[in-house]
């Protein structure tokens, strides 16, 4: 499991974790790993299934992401993922 920590940009002098808390977001747990990850991190606030562009564009500022595969530097694939999987 790794965790990256989106970069915080401060445009003006108002500090925005006064009113804002940071997300957190998992990307790519399916089964078992994810509630090990809830142990720790409690219930996210996104589910992202893999890591694309998609799922790049969606992390602000500050936001927590914890992989459940790979590196936290990992590059994004080349194809977008579905946004959900149904059975």
């Amino acid at each position: 499991m790794q965790v990256l920590v989106a970069h915080q940009r401060h445009t003006d002098a108002t500090d925005v974790r006064q009113t804002f808390r940071p997300c957190v977001h998992f990307v790519g747990f399916r089964g078992e790993e994810y509630w090990s990850a809830v142990k720790v991190w409690g219930v996210p606030d996104f589910y992202h299934l893999g890591w694309d562009r998609r799922t790049r564009r969606e992390i602000a500022d500050g936001d927590i992401v914890i992989f459940a595969r790979g590196p936290a530097d990992q590059p994004v694939t080349e194809r977008n993922f579905n946004d959900m999987v149904e059975r």
